[in-house]
């Protein structure tokens, strides 16, 4: 997890085409604590915008109002802090839980090799009984008089 320095409106423009538009910038912020292995900890914020434009003369525009000149156009944030903090923990496994990991792995390996080879196996097995019964026709077909 990078806890950067990066806000998800910088760089951000926009160019007015009519002076009546509204745009509006819905700010979700959650803070965030990260306890690392060496014991520090690190507090910052988790930030999230979307963001809604809207033009003259739409219903959402107008509000409550009828009027399509509405004296609400604008920029506006909106900021919503949750009351939830995100705690992260950093931990290191043990020899044991790292060990069973390991033959977890190699296991399902194994298991699927199986069902490959069973697979295989089935195939070949049906493709050489059609192969024998075809060849038993034949040599039948043969050995009958005509």
């Amino acid at each position: 997890m990078c806890l950067c320095q990066h806000h998800p409106l910088d760089g951000e423009w926009r160019m007015f085409i009519d002076e009546n538009m509204k745009y509006q910038y819905f700010l979700n912020i959650v803070p965030i604590e990260l306890k690392k292995l060496s014991g520090r900890l690190v507090k910052a914020n988790q930030l999230t915008v979307t963001e809604m434009e809207q033009k003259p003369g739409s219903r959402a525009f107008r509000g409550r109002s009828n009027s399509p000149i509405h004296p609400e156009a604008g920029v506006y944030f909106n900021y919503d802090f949750s009351p939830v903090k995100v705690v992260n923990l950093e931990t290191r496994k043990t020899l044991l839980e790292l060990m069973t990991s390991c033959f977890a792995i190699i296991g399902g390996i194994f298991t699927v090799g199986g069902m490959v080879n069973g697979l295989i196996h089935a195939v070949t097995s049906a493709y050489s009984s059609a192969d024998s019964k075809r060849l038993q026709r034949r040599g039948s077909a043969a050995l009958s008089p005509s």
